[in-house]
């Protein structure tokens, strides 16, 4: 432009110019009839994007109370997992049970007996005695070739999920799942202390008892506590996933809402109807809230 009153001049006459017949096209109401003023927007009813938007987020709080419920649920889970591993951790072995020390020792023969089998981390042959051990162990080492890190601590309610234990190196803090992290060690517990692992029957049914084989012998029961941790926590992990996407696409939706229909959005935005003889197709539960709306005022 020759100057910035001419281009001031210029963008004047653009919105003099496109801005009525865009309002129209958009606001077809509003102008049609006489006494209508700009106040009466708000009484106007929604476009169909408006109407779709505000279904998914009805939709989104729903399954955000499903998410929560599920949270809490996964707490208490915690708490009781808590509870059954005190409660098996009072249990002490007794010194005249050799009945079942003899069995033990019978199970560790024909387990010694069996083939080798091959780790599936590092290839090596074991015994299928050693093999819970060894797995895991063998795991831990190659999931500490890998950083997971990050600047901030854990800021999450309840018991806490991740290990958070800082990294001098990468200056930040670990966030590995706590209880299968490297970093996170098991408090020590008193040689006659029981496994304590629930019992089962029929594969999913408990019988309300423990296993009262000796920790340090227990062979087929090898970090239970840990494994039944680790299941909650990578379950509350998804959920909190879950819930900070849902949060994202509301926070989405919310300023699509509140933004369309704009001076801007019209001037930018035109919708063309390249066949208008065929209308375009309204899902039913669309037609459904339409309906269930109240006409404005006039």
């Amino acid at each position: 432009y020759c100057s910035n009153e001419c281009g001031l001049k210029l963008a004047m006459k653009r919105l003099e110019t496109l801005l009525p017949e865009s309002f129209n096209a958009w606001y077809p109401e509003l102008l049609t009839k006489t006494g209508k003023s700009l106040s009466e927007l708000k009484k106007l009813p929604d476009c169909m994007a408006t109407v779709i938007d505000k279904t998914r987020l009805e939709e989104i709080n729903k399954e955000q109370c499903v998410v929560h419920n599920r949270l809490v649920e996964l707490e208490l889970e915690h708490q009781k997992l808590t509870t059954l591993i005190s409660r098996a951790q009072e249990r002490k072995t007794g010194r005249n049970n050799e009945q079942m020390l003899a069995a033990v020792a019978q199970d560790a023969e024909q387990v010694e007996q069996m083939e080798p089998i091959i780790c599936v981390t590092c290839s090596a042959e074991i015994s299928m005695r050693h093999a819970l051990k060894h797995m895991e162990k063998c795991f831990q080492k190659m999931e500490g070739n890998t950083v997971f890190c990050a600047n901030q601590k854990e800021q999450i309610m309840g018991t806490p999920l991740f290990c958070d234990a800082y990294d001098s190196q990468a200056r930040a803090y670990c966030k590995r799942l706590r209880v299968v992290c490297e970093h996170y060690k098991e408090p020590k517990l008193p040689a006659d202390t029981v496994c304590g692992s629930p019992l089962v029957q029929n594969v999913f049914e408990e019988t309300g008892e423990f296993c009262c084989v000796p920790r340090n012998k227990c062979t087929k029961h090898f970090g239970w506590e840990r494994l039944r941790r680790a299941k909650i926590d990578l379950e509350r992990y998804r959920c909190l996933i879950q819930m900070d996407e849902l949060m994202q696409e509301e926070q989405r939706l919310q300023r699509a809402i509140s933004q369309r229909g704009g001076i801007l959005g019209i001037l930018l935005h035109q919708t063309i109807d390249h066949n208008p003889q065929k209308p375009v197709p309204i899902p039913a539960k669309l037609k459904a809230s339409c309906k269930t709306e109240k006409p404005p005022d006039t």
